[in-house]
């Protein structure tokens, strides 16, 4: 993911989320960038990862990041983390996430489940009250990211905040397969989330792997690509969704077909 558009946009003061927080690089990147009058919230479930996160935090200026145990989904409830034991760090809700591709690892024996919580981000940051606006949001979680995204519409649409997306319909497709769900269900929740996006008017982006740079990517182009790659393990991108008015400068809505 790009760490350019992350120092441009988070800002001093802001609420942030970081989902796959794993050691930290961009929570602690974060940290600095919001100070003492912001806050940075990092969802991290695997246990070995949220150590090492919670050793790198400890390390920082300001006490403003707050680590979630649980795993950010579109449901409440308890599911299996799979975590590789030969390659710390590496984990996803789909045990064939592990298996090469994204993940790089073997899975398979090298491989052990630990049972962790799942939270909406609708229920932790609701209308109303004291809730903070979110200012930013990244999501890193081995193809749960649209989980996340529909676990959070209320947010998006509310806040409407960037986000930082990786974009791996194998790693969805897998998640399905592992949590007993029809994997069937894949294109049809990719799309849901990318039209929500499009409906709210919000700009999508690829940042990753086959752009040399930020490009704009139109919706039929983007679902397009999922149908064709969801059976490839090496097929993640990396996007960047936002709403026109909060682009960064140099990067501006070119028209892309939808």
């Amino acid at each position: 993911m790009s760490t350019d558009l992350w120092h441009e946009l988070v800002k001093p003061g802001m609420t942030v989320i970081d989902m796959g927080a794993n050691f930290g690089h961009y929570t602690m990147v974060a940290s600095h960038l919001v100070g003492p009058g912001g806050v940075v919230h990092a969802f991290e479930p695997s246990q070995f990862a949220r150590h090492e996160l919670e050793g790198n935090i400890a390390l920082l200026p300001d006490n403003n990041v707050t680590i979630h145990s649980e795993a950010v989904s579109d449901q409440c409830g308890t599911l299996a983390l799979h975590a590789h034991d030969n390659m710390p760090g590496l984990q996803s809700l789909g045990g064939e996430n592990l298996q090469g591709g994204n993940g790089g690892g073997t899975g398979g024996s090298e491989a052990h489940e630990e049972i962790i919580n799942t939270v909406r981000l609708d229920d932790l940051f609701p209308a109303g009250g004291d809730t903070p606006v979110i200012g930013m949001i990244k999501s890193d979680i081995q193809g749960a990211d649209f989980f996340a995204m529909r676990g959070a519409y209320d947010l998006l649409a509310r806040d409407r905040p960037p986000v930082m997306m990786e974009f791996w319909p194998f790693g969805l497709r897998n998640i399905l397969a592992s949590t007993g769900r029809d994997v069937s269900e894949t294109m049809v929740i990719i799309a849901e989330v990318m039209n929500f996006f499009a409906d709210q008017g919000y700009c999508i982006f690829e940042i990753g792997n086959r752009a040399m740079k930020v490009r704009q990517i139109g919706l039929d182009e983007i679902l397009r690509y999922a149908r064709e790659q969801v059976d490839q393990p090496l097929s993640e991108l990396d996007l960047f969704i936002c709403m026109p008015d909060r682009l960064p400068d140099g990067l501006a809505p070119t028209g892309a077909d939808e």
